[in-house]
């Protein structure tokens, strides 16, 4: 037998510290999406210049947005990594911020929703490239700190019709996740 067929898997399983959730998925749908390719001009941050732009596509409503981000630039961008919470409260919590500066985005993806507070938030996981060093980085930004850059950002703006997004109280992950929680009311 090969040392390939006899090797156990480097996988392990992950059990979050809170009680099995019954169900698993919330699963809602809306037929009524819009798509836009939008320009998010410097300066902004990239939660509110993407608040800005949801607001924009729907009268000065605020939605919750699926957005992918396609290019551009970033100044400062802030961002984080998972890493092993060793207190055993969460499986997993986050490094400290890094502050990588001006960066050019290669990627990322990112969701509008709100907050627990009912403010606009933002969840965003991106990779970038210092443009001085070529070093690529990537990670989950602090959608408050991290600002457009000098040439803007280019995203696909994917409305979710009427549906809600919105951070939740999670008690089997002890996180705080962002979750559909039903629809907008529609105005008369």
């Amino acid at each position: 037998m090969s040392r390939a067929q006899t090797a156990r898997p480097s996988s392990r399983l992950l059990r979050h510290p809170g009680p099995v959730a019954h169900e698993r998925f919330s699963i809602l749908s809306d037929v009524a999406s819009r798509t836009a390719r939008v320009r998010l001009k410097a300066g902004q941050s990239l939660v509110d210049a993407l608040d800005a732009a949801v607001r924009r596509m729907c009268k000065g409503e605020a939605r919750a947005a699926a957005v992918t981000l396609i290019g551009g630039a970033f100044g400062p961008c802030v961002y984080c990594l998972a890493a092993r919470d060793a207190s055993g409260h969460t499986v997993a919590t986050y490094t400290p911020m890094r502050d990588a500066g001006a960066v050019r985005v290669l990627g990322g993806a990112a969701t509008l929703g709100l907050a627990l507070s009912g403010e606009p938030m933002v969840h965003c996981h991106a990779w970038f490239v210092d443009p001085e060093r070529g070093h690529v980085a990537g990670g989950h930004l602090d959608t408050r700190a991290t600002r457009i850059g000098g040439e803007g950002l280019v995203v696909r703006v994917n409305v979710l019709g009427r549906l809600k997004i919105r951070q939740v109280e999670d008690p089997e992950t002890n996180h705080a996740i962002f979750s559909p929680v039903g629809y907008v009311e529609a105005r008369a």
